[in-house]
């Protein structure tokens, strides 16, 4: 009888183990992780494109568990920092990230948008803006990228 009683507790806390576990998935468990991939960086100064911002280069993220979101580009100096929030889905999730440090200030700013991940490609997607329409002058910036993990 002890020992049948012995299985049911192994049993019960393995399902119960199991259940806690899957319910403590965290919101950003799809995007955790270092990322590395081609990123362009476009820049526009009183709706004129700042040519020496416009660049290709690479650019390494990493996600945290908790949504931290941390990067660079040694090519152009800049560097990203800031948080992502759950979006509509585990795989979709909304960017807030302020660039600094960038060789070309007009790069430097606020940039807001969606990051998304596949994770059967593998892949996480960024593609942040920069409005300062008011600002004198006006600004306005993209960072787009597709990474792999790295």
């Amino acid at each position: 009888m002890r020992r049948t009683t012995g299985m049911r507790r192994l049993s019960v806390t393995v399902l119960l183990g199991s259940w806690i576990g899957a319910a403590w998935a965290g919101p950003f468990d799809n995007a955790v992780g270092t990322w590395w991939g081609q990123a362009e960086y476009l820049a526009k100064v009183n709706a004129v494109v700042d040519e020496s911002a416009a660049a290709v280069v690479d650019l390494t993220v990493r996600v945290e568990a908790g949504g931290k979101i941390s990067g660079s580009s040694s090519a152009n100096g800049c560097q990203l920092s800031g948080v992502i929030t759950p979006g509509s889905s585990p795989q979709n999730y909304r960017g807030q990230v302020t660039v600094s440090g960038c060789r070309v200030g007009n790069l430097n700013g606020r940039f807001v948008g969606p990051v998304s991940v596949k994770p059967q490609a593998g892949t996480l997607a960024l593609s942040l803006q920069m409005t300062a329409p008011g600002a004198r002058p006006s600004r306005w910036g993209t960072i787009t990228a597709t990474m792999v993990r790295r």
